[in-house]
């Protein structure tokens, strides 16, 4: 049996993150990072700069081609980057 003050790692970090995290850097940078595995090398390959700005993510592509597909799945890639994340960090992505 644990104790009442016996944590996991993952709970100990988790609750750091929490208690320090204020503006949210750490989730922010999960979903940049989520960014590369969700979308596949291709589109990172194409991704020139990412970054997120309050709850938009910012995306700057250099395929004309690839930049329309991604407009047109915007509210799936919100999803599916918030759920990897485990939490809804964005509320849109600017695509550019």
């Amino acid at each position: 049996m644990r104790s009442s003050n016996e944590f996991t790692l993952k709970e100990a970090i988790e609750a750091y993150i929490n208690k320090f995290d204020r503006f949210g850097k750490f989730k922010r940078a999960a979903i940049v990072n989520a960014w590369e595995h969700e979308m596949g090398p291709i589109i990172k390959k194409h991704t020139k700069s990412i970054y997120v700005k309050g709850d938009k993510l910012f995306v700057y592509l250099s395929s004309p081609a690839i930049k329309n597909e991604l407009l047109m799945a915007r509210s799936k890639i919100v999803k599916a980057l918030n759920d990897k994340v485990g939490q809804q960090v964005i509320t849109e992505i600017i695509i550019r």
